[in-house]
């Protein structure tokens, strides 16, 4: 009786003890391609996060404690518990390969959970992934959206008919990736015209879907930015023009070490409208304005007065 019985036990212990891992799961959106969750390592009392963190090169950064496992209603279902690979509230540097991998450590997750999102170092510069899978994996997805054209998907609501009135232009686009639980502000633009001088800051609201749409008063042609926080789009536009603007997510929010490099990390920017082509050959002016900048400095700060005379 006594060997049955342990047999029984030594059956039932893995099911106690049962554990699954996720590979590469999928999520809906992210504010920053910084972090990526590789797998997820599921237990009764424990949820662990394999994480790839991507930045530039001899760059720092720095992973407070705050982490937390949220519900799609903002609850919070589990707080992080240790972290391996850095320190929390702790600066660390990337390598040359400018990739580091970390563990972190979570409560258990409920069993009937199917998603979660992930949030951390909270404030302006908070890092959030949304609906993170238990279930599901990554699929080619993202790599289409840079490549294909984002047809409107019959779900979302359709912008506005559009009724010109004189002098005024509209600005239309998409942020591709985009959530509304990133918690992103809404972007702005800043414009002044010349002939009266009055500066005017117009509000650009963001659709659920990440698409805007938004209506200019023009004297004149501008060549202007709409600002998402500390990121920015650039664009020109003239009175009663209609001008569409889409970029990734991940492209317009990666890592850099100087405002022109925000531009060169949009390379799946794309403009369309009557004006898309004069857009499109002012960007790449401003991107070799930007790299003839960033030769000089690198030129200023590294070669001998005598050699940067010659080279100049």
């Amino acid at each position: 009786m006594r060997a049955f019985l342990l047999l029984l036990l030594s059956l039932a212990a893995p099911l106690l003890h049962a554990e699954r891992t996720i590979t590469n799961p999928a999520w809906i959106a992210r504010n920053t391609p910084v972090v990526t969750v590789d797998s997820i390592l599921l237990r009764d009392t424990l949820c662990r996060l394999y994480i790839t963190l991507k930045q530039l090169p001899h760059t720092t950064l720095t992973l407070h404690d705050d982490w937390v496992i949220q519900d799609s209603l903002g609850h919070t279902i589990g707080r992080v518990k240790d972290i391996d690979g850095v320190d929390f509230n702790r600066i660390f540097q990337f390598e040359s390969d400018s990739t580091l991998s970390v563990e972190m450590d979570f409560t258990g997750l409920p069993p009937s959970l199917e998603e979660f999102d992930l949030t951390g170092n909270r404030g302006p510069h908070e890092i959030r992934i949304i609906g993170i899978s238990l279930t599901k994996q990554r699929g080619p997805r993202a790599a289409q959206a840079h490549t294909q054209p984002i047809q409107p998907s019959p779900s979302c609501t359709p912008l506005p008919k559009l009724t010109f009135k004189p002098d005024t232009a509209w600005l239309q686009g998409r942020l591709i990736g985009y959530h509304p639980r990133l918690n992103l502000p809404k972007g702005e633009i800043e414009h002044t015209d010349l002939f009266t001088g009055q500066h005017t800051t117009i509000a650009v609201p963001l659709a659920a879907d990440g698409s805007f749409a938004v209506a200019i008063p023009l004297r004149h042609p501008v060549q202007q930015k709409v600002i998402f926080n500390d990121r920015y789009l650039s664009f020109y536009i003239e009175p009663t023009d209609t001008l569409y603007m889409e970029v990734p997510l991940d492209e317009l929010f990666a890592p850099c070490r100087y405002i022109g490099e925000i531009e060169q990390n949009c390379v799946h920017l794309i403009y369309r409208g009557r004006n898309a082509c004069i857009n499109e050959e002012l960007r790449q002016i401003r991107l070799k304005n930007s790299t003839e900048t960033e030769a000089w400095i690198k030129a200023f700060n590294s070669l001998s007065p005598r050699l940067y005379q010659q080279s100049e």
